[in-house]
């Protein structure tokens, strides 16, 4: 119920106030388990690709100090949103993210752990990595978009990559680096994106 009367309210507004564009959302997956990805530049990102991906739903992981507030507390666990503690995961946020995909659902998360205040990409954590690699999700990349207008609120663009899984790529995931090396394939098919 909480949900839906926030919809309500936040959706026509996004309608009346932003202007956005989905960029090839055919590359995103019907059913199944998925990890998608994104560089991370305003708090309203996890909206824009919730949207986008609809009618799927998206579970974000958001740091813990967000649920300190008792009102976004209750609207971010109604979205299903996963508090994180982005310096050391513990084991009840790690078996909440691994609860959704193995019932078949997407978790949404920024790899960089933080939004980029200059709007360039920062460096990947290994948090989404370890995921991909540990569960086997296929990781759809998404690059996001503000675009300043003089007179106008920005226009939000979301671009959609191809979804790829980690034994795909070209790094033997049994070496240490491999988290590391994976984050950055991720990153750049973010940009790439």
């Amino acid at each position: 119920m909480f949900v839906k009367v926030i919809n309500a309210i936040v959706r026509p507004l996004f309608y009346l106030i932003f202007t956005y564009k989905f960029i090839n959302t055919q590359s995103i997956p019907k059913s199944g388990a998925l990890i998608v990805c994104a560089n991370h530049l305003n708090a309203l990102d996890p909206l824009f690709i919730e949207m986008a991906m609809r009618p799927r739903h998206v579970s974000f992981l958001a740091k813990m100090e967000l649920f300190k507030n008792a009102f976004l507390a209750k609207l971010f666990t109604a979205y299903k949103m996963i508090p994180i503690d982005r310096d050391k995961p513990d084991l009840s946020s790690i078996k909440s993210v691994l609860s959704v995909l193995k019932k078949g659902n997407i978790i949404g998360i920024f790899p960089e752990g933080t939004r980029s205040r200059t709007g360039e990409m920062l460096e990947p954590k290994d948090g989404a990595a370890m995921f991909a690699v540990k569960t086997g999700t296929p990781v759809l990349p998404a690059r996001i978009e503000w675009i300043k207008r003089k007179f106008y609120f920005p226009k939000v663009v979301v671009r959609f990559g191809e979804v790829f899984e980690c034994k795909e790529l070209e790094i033997d995931l049994s070496e240490k680096s491999a988290l590391s090396s994976v984050s950055r394939e991720i990153m750049k098919r973010i940009k790439e994106a």
